[in-house]
């Protein structure tokens, strides 16, 4: 595992201390000895000390990336093998619950096709005439709640501010993606994430089957989930997710059901 130089310093102070080289390496090679000289050094200097200043400050994060993407893999691919040993094969199904249920949201994946269903009990078994399936909370549940909670998320019930909320929390909240995009198509919604910071341990879940991430979704997916399904009120189907290794991108396709 390589790191790329001056990748632990922050790019502010990368920025500054570049702005001071360029201002004294100018003066340097001017030598008008005027104002506009005297001007250029004082810049330097400040941005030099504040260069210095920003890193003698800065907290470097203590866990890579590559490592971080390895925490929720081992999950996702125990839930999925669990579900197909017990002959579920179903998507996950996002459900906003009612007040009979004290998880706000709750992940289904039914043993074969879905049907509506109203679940109104803790069992992780649903059994009810010929729709049986599993119940369990999301990943992305424990997330979603923090940024409830903690960060006073508020997703309102229309869908351009559904979409906004998640390329915020996308990129600014929780930047684990550079670029996020969330868009209707037709019946579903697409959701992009670029240069998504957890993609290594996207690899070794589709190494198992590609099948585990639309079963058992990562916290990241499973929290556009959870999203999308409270600000829809609706139930929302995690019906495919694609991966793009040249912009370490992933591409969720999610479904609303009526």
């Amino acid at each position: 595992m390589t790191k790329k130089p001056f990748d632990h310093y922050p790019r502010t102070a990368l920025i500054l201390l570049c702005l001071a080289s360029a201002a004294l390496i100018v003066v340097a090679f001017t030598d008008r000895g005027d104002m506009t000289s005297a001007t250029l050094v004082l810049v330097g200097f400040a941005s030099f000390f504040a260069g210095l200043f920003v890193i003698s400050f800065h907290k470097t994060n203590p866990v890579s990336r590559e490592i971080a993407s390895l925490l929720p893999v081992h999950g996702s691919i125990a839930f999925a093998r669990l579900c197909s040993d017990l002959g579920v094969q179903g998507n996950a199904y996002f459900i906003p619950t009612r007040s009979t249920v004290p998880e706000e949201i709750i992940q289904y994946n039914p043993v074969s096709a879905y049907q509506p269903v109203e679940i109104d009990s803790n069992y992780s078994f649903y059994l009810q005439g010929e729709q049986n399936g599993i119940v369990s909370r999301p990943a992305g549940y424990y997330l979603y709640n923090k940024l409830c909670q903690d960060d006073a998320l508020r997703i309102l019930q229309e869908e351009k501010a559904i979409f906004a909320t998640i390329k915020e929390v996308a990129e600014n909240v929780l930047s684990f993606a550079d670029h996020a995009e969330a868009r209707r198509a037709g019946d579903d919604i697409i959701v992009e994430l670029r240069d998504y910071q957890l993609f290594s341990g996207c690899g070794m879940v589709r190494e198992e089957s590609p099948k585990c991430c639309t079963m058992a979704p990562c916290p990241s997916c499973s929290l556009i989930g959870c999203i999308l399904s409270r600000g829809l009120n609706q139930t929302v189907e995690m019906k495919s997710i694609t991966t793009d290794p040249a912009t370490r991108g992933i591409t969720l396709v999610l479904s609303p059901v009526a």
